[in-house]
Order: C-alpha cells, then sequence, then structure tokens
C-alpha cells in the first residue's frame, strides 16, 4: 500500500493549538473556572420524578415553546399538558428544516422562535441545556424567557427525596470507583475486572438514561448524570481509585473531579477526542456551542497534566503529537477484543458476502450530513452483481421509528438490513461473512482521529474472524493491514473496481492474515491491563 499523503500532511503538528495559548499556559486556572460551569450545568439528575415535582411548584403559565423535539420532549409534554393554564404553542429544535412537525407541534428555528410572541421558552434536554439558552441568546431572544429545568436555581429542592435514597444505596466496603459515561467504552467490565475488584468496586453510570447498560460483573448505581450524586458518592464510599470513562461529549466532567478531589488516583479513559474532530463535526452531529467543544477539549487537555494514566484505542507515530502534551502515562487499549470469539466459517466458494456493523445515522440526518457513512449507493451497485450479499448491522437501531424506511429499503434483495444487536450475537452472525467493511468512500471533513484510531468496528470484524475493507486514509490501522496481509486497501471506489478486486483477492490468505493481526491486538491489550494495574 502507497500511504496516503494526502490526509498523513493534515494531521496537526501542534494539535493542541487548537486551544488558546492563554488556556494552555493557564490550564489550572482555565480549568477550576471550566469546571464550575460544568457543576452548574450538570449538578443534579435527570430524573422524571424530580421534575414532576419541580413543576408542580412552578409550572409556567400562558404561551410557551418547548426547546428540544427529541425523546425528552416527548417525556416532558405529559407532565406540562396537564396545567390547564399553559399552553404550549410550538417547539424549537436545531433540526427545525427537517422537522416541520413533531407530537403534533409545528418545530421552529430559534430565530422563529425570537420573532413569535411567547411567554417564554422552557428547555428540554438532559445535556445541553446550556448550549440552547446560548443559541436563543445569540439571535436576540430575551434571556429572562429562556427556562432550564435541570439548571435552574429551584430545581435542587424538588430533588431532596432522590438524594436521600441515593444515600441509602450506596453499599459498604467500596474501596475503588468506576465512572462511565456512555454505552460506548474502551476496557470492557470483563477486562477491567482485571485491575478493579468486583468485591470492593462500585460502577456508578452518569451518563444518558438510554445510554444505561447493566454491569454482570460489578455493584452499580445510576446517578442520573448528577454531578452533586457522584460527589456526595465519592465522599460517602471514600473511595480513592476511580477509573472515569468518557467520550466525545462528556470528557468535560473530568475536570469537575479534577477540582473537586485533588488528592484522588483519577484514571481518565477517553473514547473519542474533540481534538481530533474538525469542530464543524462536533456542530452538526450534537449541536454542541463553541464553548461547550472548549470545555470538552480542556478536559482532554488537563486530563494529559493530571490523570494517574489516560487510556484510549489511538496509537502510533502520529498520535504521539497529542499524548507529548502531558506529563502522565498514556496506555493504548484496543476495544472490543474478546479472548473467546467464534470458529473460523468455511469461506463460500462462490460470491462474496461482505458485512458492515457500526453507526448508521437515520435517512433524514444522512441527508444533511454524510461523513464517512456515504456507502449505501456503492452497496446497492455492488449487489447488482449476481455474486455479492451484504449484510448492515446498524448499532443505532434499538427500534426506534426514525430508522424504519431502513427496514423496508433493504427488506429483499442481496442487501440485507438488521438493527442493533448484542455484540456476541453480531459476532456469531458476522462470521459467515468474507469481509468487513471499514473504507470511507468521500472524506468531505478531514479528521485527524482517523490517522490513529483502530476503530471499534475493524476489532468487531476481526473478532468475527473477517479480514478488513478499508481506504488508506485509516493510517495506522492501514498500516496493521498491510503488515498482516489482513485485508484490501482500496482507493478506487467505482462498483465495478471494487468488484474486480474482490474477485481477485486471497479470501483464505487474508483471512489467516486477520487472525495473526487479531493475535497481535491480544498481545498488546494483555501488556496495556499489566501496566493498568500497577497504576
Amino acid at each position: 500500500m502507497t500511504p496516503s499523503p494526502h490526509h498523513v500532511s493534515q494531521f496537526p503538528e501542534s494539535p493542541w493549538s487548537i486551544l488558546p495559548p492563554d488556556v494552555r499556559d493557564n490550564w489550572q486556572q482555565h480549568a477550576d473556572h471550566e469546571a464550575d460551569i460544568v457543576f452548574q450545568n450538570f449538578a443534579h439528575p435527570r430524573n422524571l420524578g424530580c421534575v414532576q415535582r419541580f413543576l408542580q411548584q412552578l409550572a409556567p403559565a400562558g404561551r410557551w415553546l418547548v426547546y428540544g423535539a427529541g425523546s425528552h420532549t416527548q417525556r416532558l409534554l405529559p407532565l406540562l399538558r396537564r396545567f390547564s393554564d399553559l399552553t404550549i404553542v410550538g417547539l424549537v429544535d436545531r433540526m427545525a428544516g427537517q422537522l416541520e412537525n413533531q407530537f403534533g407541534l409545528p418545530v421552529l428555528t430559534p430565530a422563529q422562535a425570537r420573532d413569535l410572541e411567547v411567554d417564554g421558552v422552557l428547555l428540554s434536554h438532559t445535556c445541553r441545556e446550556w448550549d440552547m439558552a446560548a443559541a436563543l441568546r445569540e439571535v436576540g431572544f430575551p434571556a429572562d424567557k429562556i427556562i432550564p429545568i435541570y439548571s435552574h436555581p429551584h430545581y435542587a429542592a424538588a430533588c431532596e427525596p432522590w438524594y436521600r435514597d441515593l444515600a441509602e444505596r450506596i453499599p459498604d466496603g467500596v474501596t475503588q470507583l468506576v465512572v462511565r459515561c456512555g454505552r460506548s467504552t474502551v476496557i470492557d467490565d470483563q477486562h477491567l475486572a482485571e485491575s478493579f475488584d468486583p468485591a470492593t468496586t462500585l460502577t456508578v453510570f452518569a451518563g444518558r438514561a438510554d445510554y444505561f447498560e447493566p454491569s454482570t460483573l460489578f455493584r452499580q448505581i445510576d446517578v442520573a448524570q448528577s454531578l452533586t450524586a457522584l460527589q456526595r458518592l465519592i465522599t460517602q464510599s471514600g473511595a480513592k481509585r476511580i477509573y472515569l470513562s468518557t467520550g466525545w461529549f462528556n470528557n468535560q466532567l473530568a475536570l469537575v473531579l479534577y477540582r473537586q478531589f485533588p488528592d484522588h488516583h483519577i484514571i481518565h479513559e477517553i473514547f473519542d477526542w474533540n481534538v481530533l474532530f474538525p469542530a464543524g463535526t462536533t456542530v452538526a452531529a450534537f449541536g454542541h456551542h463553541p464553548a461547550t467543544i472548549q470545555r470538552n477539549l480542556l478536559g482532554e487537555y488537563v486530563g494529559l497534566q493530571r490523570a494517574a494514566a489516560v487510556v484510549s484505542k489511538r496509537d502510533g507515530h502520529y498520535w504521539q503529537r497529542v499524548t507529548a502534551a502531558g506529563t502522565q502515562p498514556y496506555l493504548a487499549f484496543h476495544s472490543g477484543y474478546q479472548e473467546s470469539t467464534p470458529p473460523p466459517a468455511k469461506r463460500t466458494e462462490q460470491g462474496f458476502h461482505l458485512v458492515y456493523g457500526g453507526i448508521l445515522p437515520d435517512p433524514a440526518f444522512l441527508a444533511n450530513y454524510q461523513i464517512d457513512y456515504d456507502f449505501l449507493p456503492l452497496f446497492e451497485h455492488l449487489c447488482g452483481f449476481p455474486d455479492i450479499t451484504i449484510s448492515l448491522y446498524n448499532s443505532l437501531d434499538d427500534g426506534n421509528p426514525r430508522f424504519k424506511p431502513y427496514h423496508t429499503r433493504f427488506a429483499d434483495g442481496s442487501l440485507r438490513y438488521h438493527a442493533r444487536l448484542p455484540y456476541t450475537q453480531f459476532l456469531a452472525q458476522a462470521a459467515d461473512a468474507d469481509y468487513g467493511w471499514q473504507a470511507v468512500i468521500s472524506r468531505r471533513e478531514f479528521a485527524p482521529d482517523q490517522i490513529c484510531v483502530l476503530p471499534s468496528r475493524a476489532m468487531g470484524y476481526l473478532a468475527a474472524g473477517l479480514p478488513l475493507i478499508l481506504d488508506p486514509g485509516w493510517h495506522f490501522l492501514a498500516e496493521l493491514v498491510q503488515q498482516f496481509d489482513a485485508g484490501l486497501i482500496l482507493e478506487d471506489f467505482q462498483p465495478e473496481a471494487v468488484h474486480q478486486q474482490l474477485r481477485a483477492a486471497p479470501r483464505e490468505q487474508h483471512a489467516q492474515g486477520a487472525a495473526k493481526l487479531y493475535q497481535w491486538i491480544g498481545r498488546h491489550n494483555r501488556a496495556t491491563l499489566a501496566q493498568l494495574a500497577q497504576q
């Protein structure tokens, strides 16, 4: 494979120049200041019972808008409609151009909301109240008419019964905590238990409720995103060793723990790094305000200075430009590795079966934001060849109706769509394929992350015994695939060219190379776990 100079040349020489010089030079001062803002935003639980008590005390009256057209608002509207003197006249949402109506209400942009005669806007989101308020203020909506729920001064009183119940549920004998903020993790519970004894460890879930997954190894408490609850739990348990797992939009939470518990041993696992993604990507994907992105960046930078160790799934020459800014140990672990994997499947004598397993946003989202997920037209062309079949497994599809068009569109034929499966089930089904698809066809917006990450999707394919199909933009991964002869590295994505390269590919040889690469990853991960046990 020829190295990809186009992409490598765009990996920044100084990645942390994205932070202003004053922030880098005075990171301690800035971290403390931003930690106060983060704590204020996430102080109290995202709990429907608490919301109900809050509204009973302070329900607004008159004509109101609700900011947010998602699942939180769907749960909130029935509570609001109980109040006869309150009328919800519409919703505000950044996706208003795609959603004309939602839940029987018109959907407006912040600018349209500004021009409407209403008594105010009620913010409806578990983690983006600050961003929503900033978006409204910036278009001239009166600040005194913007009403949050979770960061409202009177919301805390409605949470006291919830806090009392939490205090009673904290178990004895806890000396270590694992704090997780999402479904995606670098080191899973099975491997983490080698360094964090389940008998003395409590897992704390501090993320959104729809990302919660029960732990099968550790005792577990959900603090409903409340940093006050997390603070009380750490203090009451007396735990001094903390494994904090965060990601793209909650790396800022680390700032609070560093400030509140400066003497604790905090190991910071970072699943995705803002420093490796263009800000435009983050805004388009999550609607984050630039100040929120800066807080998450600062959480990452301070982690390299303050954490007892930083853990992530990135490695290679270019990644060292990121870690060089810190003074603490860096531990690379390639997530998704399983010691027990499906037995090698017998490869088909005729034809090629490809599999894609990972994120596939819903059709409405893809209409405006396609980076990395533009392969469907190519897949449909490929399945026009009589010897190719493709299976799609969407890790985002947990039954939400917004994915129904995919079920309808790919119900028959050689291209079949599947909703999210548990990881072990996915591995068992994927093992029947010939290759796993990791390629990005059109890189519309450059992301340095793809140069240094070994993505979870590729790990899933390797765990299922599959060699990979990728493009050279995955620089670190492409080097490994080339070293172990573990797949195809494509640069021409015309359907006929892809078909010809598949027909010429030495499938058995690539499968053997994929097995060797997977073994190498296993040895690497074992070494990382041995280092972690000493932290």
